[in-house]
């Protein structure tokens, strides 16, 4: 169950980057620095959502 809940976190995560580095890509001076601040986002929105999931439990 726990298992499931992460890998479709995960596929909405990698999603969610995939499309944000085509938007980036398109503008490509500021890709270098969007990159560091959208992986961090992700990371952060990921973790958030795992912890609100616990709190539930």
């Amino acid at each position: 169950m726990f298992l499931l809940i992460i890998t479709q976190l995960s596929k909405i995560v990698n999603t969610f980057y995939a499309v944000f580095t085509k938007i980036t890509k398109q503008m490509m001076p500021f890709y270098e620095i969007f990159r560091p601040i959208c992986q961090f986002l992700s990371t952060v929105i990921f973790f958030s959502y795992i912890l609100s999931i616990f709190w539930k439990l």
